[in-house]
Formats: C-alpha cells, sequence, structure tokens
C-alpha cells in the first residue's frame, strides 16, 4: 500500500510540474495498476486460506490510507494548464 500511495503522490506531480513530465505520469500510473493488482492476489490468497479476519482489517486500513492520500492530493498544489 505504501507504493500505490508514493506513485499516486508522484504520479499526481508528473501533472503539477511545468513542463509536465507525462512519461513519469505513465510510469507511476503503470506501477499502480501493478501494485493494486498484486494487493488483489494477496487479498485472494488469504480468502483460499481461510483468512477472513486479516482480509477485513486489511480493508479497514485500506479506508484510513485511503482518506490521508485524498486529502494530500487535494491539499497539494493546483494543475496547471
Amino acid at each position: 500500500s505504501v507504493l500505490v500511495v508514493y506513485s499516486s503522490l508522484f504520479l499526481r506531480w508528473s501533472f503539477v510540474v511545468q513542463p509536465q513530465n507525462l512519461f513519469l505520469g505513465a510510469c507511476h500510473f503503470t506501477n499502480i495498476c501493478a501494485q493494486l493488482n498484486q494487493g488483489r492476489r494477496a487479498i485472494q490468497y488469504k480468502l483460499e486460506n481461510g483468512q477472513q479476519g486479516q482480509v477485513e482489517e486489511l480493508a479497514k486500513q485500506v479506508g484510513m490510507v485511503g482518506a490521508v492520500m485524498g486529502g494530500a492530493i487535494m491539499a497539494g498544489p493546483p494543475v496547471r494548464r
């Protein structure tokens, strides 16, 4: 989850800087997709092995991280055109 937050912030940053760095944005977007897929695979593995409690705890943590990340993105500088 740390890598998703890191890549999300730098994806946003790639659009804020002048000139916009679209290649950097594409790299971080790809990394976000890859890390989310890894998270999906980990959750699927835990569910198949009867670790429902751990999955529920993980869902709470993801919700908190998502709220913090959304706040950090909203508090950041505006995207320039």
